[in-house]
Formats: structure tokens, sequence, C-alpha cells
């Protein structure tokens, strides 16, 4: 419990510095075992400026589960380190924010020095060192896929990003236990579906390949400061409310729901990647073994999951959201967890305009036949 340490570190500002101190040490941790953890090597989706695909180490499950288990072995000597994020998440955050915003830089810096691949402008020459636009390539990225090596940032973001999600996860698990000496069926539920959640990124780590993020997105603020800050801290915005409050009473209907909308979610999610996946790498394979892959001109799928709508893994990634949202938003009324499924929804119908009119350019006649096709975007029938 809190009370034992506390003789340990008395000074308020010291218990921040500590704070600050394990952002940095857990953001350096995943880096040093990115690079030095084996891993098999894939080739991706995305490619270089020559046109070649990217090759990738998929570590990110091992790195994952040896941070995670470091951090757990430490609570049977302290909860201290478990306990700092729930504590001090405001310096958390704020630390975060500072490696995100140090990230950005550097990559703005970087890029336009020399020959790079962009989601924007194709190959970008040497020579483009003329900022026309700095706020908003600060903000976007010239960058595709940065590198150094065998080293690729944008899958060091996102492993970095979900180990701190996960940290802060069991950090308000043991949070509330310490301070009400049981669990609450709210937290509970929330806690599982969001490291499900969590889990299920690092685990599929080669489909994470094939999807817009990618080979669509340079990595800039939006990305580098997405993954570093935004992702661990907004994403688990409704674990606060829960892990501060000592009651927990949600009705069951309300917990069941949620758990209901989660898991569909999940299904139409993770069951739609898989299968654009299964796809790229076996067009005539059956997915699952009896979903015929049917496809326009051999690269757009229009049957399984993808013949329901365009972005039915969009839907998913909402209700997984509007699942996650109800034990935190039923607490008090807080609207706090709510903004988390809010932001999806601007986020994917904002990506899929920006998606359909890449398809648009990059398939020309075919985009069109499989608009006819699959005439709903994301919700089918409605929209």
């Amino acid at each position: 419990d809190r009370a034992w340490w506390c003789t340990m570190v008395p000074i308020a500002a010291v218990e921040s510095l500590a704070a600050t101190v394990l952002v940095f040490l857990l953001y350096g941790a995943c880096f040093l075992l990115y690079v030095v953890v084996p891993g098999p090597i894939v080739k991706g989706y995305a490619r270089d400026a020559k046109g070649k695909p990217l090759p990738y180490k998929l570590n990110s499950l091992r790195v994952f589960f040896i941070v995670i288990f470091v951090m757990c072995c430490s609570s049977y000597v302290s909860t201290f380190p478990l306990l700092l994020p729930s504590l001090q998440r405001m310096n958390c955050c704020l630390s975060a924010c500072v490696v995100g915003l140090s990230a950005s830089f550097m990559f703005y810096l970087k890029g336009p020095f020399k020959e790079h691949v962009s989601a924007h402008s194709g190959s970008v020459p040497k020579d483009a060192r003329v900022f026309k636009h700095p706020v908003r390539m600060f903000i976007l990225g010239w960058e595709l896929n940065p590198r150094y090596g065998s080293i690729d940032f944008k899958m060091y973001l996102y492993l970095a990003g979900a180990v701190m999600l996960e940290v802060n996860v069991l950090s308000g698990l043991v949070y509330h236990y310490s301070t009400n000496g049981i669990l609450s069926w709210p937290l509970i539920v929330y806690c599982c579906e969001l490291s499900w959640f969590i889990l299920d990124y690092v685990y599929h780590e080669h489909v994470q390949l094939y999807t817009y993020d990618l080979f669509a997105e340079n990595v800039g603020f939006k990305l580098a400061w997405g993954c570093l800050c935004f992702y661990p801290y907004f994403y688990s915005i409704g674990l606060p409310v829960l892990s501060n409050n000592k009651q927990g009473e949600v009705p069951a209907f309300a917990l069941s729901t949620s758990v209901v909308l989660f898991v569909i979610g999940y299904i139409l999610s993770r069951g739609a990647n898989n299968q654009k996946y299964s796809f790229k790498i076996d067009p005539q394979a059956k997915y699952l073994g009896f979903i015929e892959q049917k496809s326009i001109g051999g690269k757009l799928i229009v049957s399984g999951f993808w013949g329901m709508c365009r972005h039915i893994n969009y839907l998913g990634e909402v209700l997984m959201a509007t699942g996650l949202a109800i034990p935190g938003g039923w607490i008090d009324g807080s609207v706090l967890p709510w903004l988390y499924p809010i932001y999806y929804v601007v986020l994917l119908i904002t990506r899929e305009r920006d998606d359909y009119a890449r398809c648009e350019q990059k398939y020309g006649q075919l985009w069109n036949e499989y608009v006819a096709r699959v005439q709903w975007r994301i919700v089918p029938y409605v929209y």
C-alpha cells in the first residue's frame, strides 16, 4: 500500500520526478528491446523508394510481455512503480507529451535531408528542403516509413504506445485495489476489454502491416505524438473515472451490453482486417476455410466482411470504443469516457473520405465498379 513507500518518498516533488523517470525508462526500454529482441523478418505491404516491399522484424509480442512481466514482478517488491502512473497520471502524461514532441521534431528535421518515401507525394528528392508548408509537414510528417538500418520507427511507436497503455491499465487496477481492498466489476470489465484490445494488436502485428496506418500515413506529429502520448492516455480516458470510484455500481445489463458491443465490434474489426490480410497473401484461398474470396480485378474484395460495406472494420472499432465507454460513462453520468467513441467516429469518417480519394486515384475504373457493387461506406444500409 502507499503508506509503506510514502516513508521512503515523502516529498511530492520526488514522486513527480519518479513518474517522469518511469515514463522515460519505459519508452527507452521498449526501444532497446525492440532493437535487440529477435523476431521473424517478413515483408510488408509498404514499399521503399525503389518499389521493393519493406522488411519488418516482428517482435512486439515478445517485447510487450517482457516489459509487462518486469513491471508485474516489481510489484512483489513494491507497488510503487505500478501505482505511479495512476497517482501521477498528469505528470506521466506531460512527460509522454515531451517525448512525443521531441520525436515529432526529430522526424520533421530528419525528413527533408535525404530521399524518402512520402504518403502524399511519393518519392521526394534530396533537394526538397524548401519548407513550403512547415506546420502541415510537421503535423503530417515527411516520411512514410522512417528507418535506421533494420530499425523501423513507425513499428516502434505503435509498440511503445501499446506498452504504456497496458501499464496504465495495470496501474489502474493496482491503485483501485490498494485504496478499496477490492476490485469493482465495472473496472474489471473495462480493463479486460482494453487489455484484450492491446494484446490483440501486438499479437496480430503481421496483419497490421497491411492496414491504413502502415502504408498510407507519414510519421509526423500526428503519429509520433499520437502514439507516445495520445494513444496511452486518451484511449484510457475512462480508467481514472473507474479506478477513483469507490462504489463502482453499474447495472448488470449495462456491463453485459458493454461486453456484447465490444465482442461484436471485435469480430467485425478483426475479422475484416484478417480477411484483407488473407487476401493479400493468397487471393485464391478461402477465408476461414469457407468464405470465397471474390474480388474486382483481383484487387478489391467484395465478399465476406468486405461485401457488407467498404469499411466494416471501422464500424467494429466504433462499437468496441462504445463498449469501453459504458462502464465509466454509467458512473456519476461522467462524459469523459464517451469522448473515446466520439473521437473514433470523427477520426474514421475523415479517414474513410481520405481513403476513398486515394483508392479512386489508385484504382480508377475498378474503384467505380467497386463502389457500385459495395454501396455502403461504414454502416450497412445506413451510411
